[in-house]
């Protein structure tokens, strides 16, 4: 690493990743298919670093979003588990996919057309469903065509059928639009054409309620991709998402204090006035860090377990907080998130969702990685 000269930087507790990825293997669908997520940096986590743990837990197949991310891995020396390529990749990635052995959820006819032009014996492909979410996937009425494309392309093998729910929340309600969407995908892998293929359907939402729900789970028996469960966040609130440890802590501290008289105003813009004498503290971590803008003179920190508001406009590099309550509170430390400020509530006060609070700390935020 290279010297760290500003006491900014976000923790990562590996031992809790692993935990949350154990959580999810004790489970029934698990033992169907299991994908953990590890694109978008692995959710801001560090990718090569959570691969490697997971790997070394034996983990068999992780999932990427774009082929860039899987070369990575593949570049990093991960070279036995299977990798899922989710996104779109276009005919000049095809070449590298085959030659790091990288496996395309395929979603559409021209990737299709560009992987047979350039398939080897026993290339592997998922192929995704589009089942109502409507962004990727092949619609019901593409099935019969596909069927015929396969019988005459016996170099390419399905290997896996899947596809992605809208609203995961709403998994265990009978009338909802998952109940729909598992409805529509539930015909179509009874075709012939996915008889030997494994099946996945559920994220984290729904990983939680088919581990609360045993009969809902015998009735979808499909498997799993779990990316913010990972993380130790859900969507979904039971007695077993409780159990999930969040890994993710931004940190940093206040290095300077700046007396600020009633009536005066701090930062861009001047959004904050003191209602009273007030001693404000500078944080050197802003919105180029990862901080939301939304949290201005909205959000808060946590300064010794206590919430400390954050005032004014969030700046490019700092964040300043009225610490006025917080005796001597230079140097002290400041979370943004963690946990004792879980990145759920914080995008609630962000007005925005948790994958955004993760996957926005930027790069030149120092990852400190803890195992214990």
């Amino acid at each position: 690493m290279e010297q760290q000269y500003r006491p900014t930087y976000v923790k990562i507790q590996l031992n809790h990743i692993l935990h949350n990825y154990r959580l999810f293997m004790n489970t029934e669908s698990s033992r169907i298919f299991f994908c953990p997520m590890v694109k978008a940096n692995a959710y801001g986590h560090h990718d090569i670093k959570v691969a490697s743990a997971l790997v070394k837990a034996d983990c068999k197949i992780l999932g990427v979003g774009l082929v860039e991310e899987g070369v990575h891995l593949r570049q990093a020396d991960l070279l036995s588990p299977e990798i899922l390529v989710f996104g779109f990749s276009g005919k000049d990635a095809v070449q590298e996919m085959n030659s790091r052995r990288l496996t395309p959820v395929v979603s559409g006819w021209e990737q299709l057309e560009d992987i047979r032009a350039h398939a080897q014996p026993g290339t592997k492909v998922h192929i995704k469903i589009n089942s109502g979410m409507n962004r990727l996937g092949f619609l019901p009425t593409d099935i019969s065509r596909l069927e015929i494309f396969f019988n005459n392309n016996k170099a390419i093998q399905i290997v896996g059928c899947c596809t992605h729910l809208m609203t995961s929340e709403d998994l265990n309600l009978s009338c909802g639009a998952s109940a729909h969407q598992m409805q529509v995908f539930s015909e179509i892998v009874k075709r012939p054409l996915f008889a030997h293929t494994v099946l996945h359907a559920f994220n984290t939402g729904a990983a939680v309620h088919l581990q609360n729900d045993s009969a809902l789970a015998r009735q979808f028996p499909y498997g799993l991709r779990i990316g913010l469960g990972l993380y130790g966040y859900s969507t979904v609130a039971t007695d077993f998402s409780r159990k999930l440890y969040p890994a993710m802590s931004f940190i940093s501290r206040i290095v300077t204090v700046q007396k600020v008289k009633q009536g005066k105003s701090v930062s861009y813009g001047g959004t904050w006035t003191a209602s009273r004498d007030s001693m404000i503290g500078i944080v050197p971590a802003g919105y180029a860090d990862g901080i939301p803008t939304q949290l201005s003179n909205h959000g808060s920190v946590m300064i010794e377990s206590q919430s400390v508001p954050i005032i004014g406009r969030v700046c490019m590099d700092y964040t300043l907080v009225d610490v006025t309550d917080i005796p001597n509170a230079l140097n002290k430390e400041v979370e943004f998130f963690g946990t004792q400020n879980p990145a759920d509530q914080v995008a609630g006060k962000a007005a925005t969702i948790t994958y955004d609070i993760l996957t926005r700390v930027s790069e030149r935020v120092p990852r400190i990685f803890k195992e214990d």
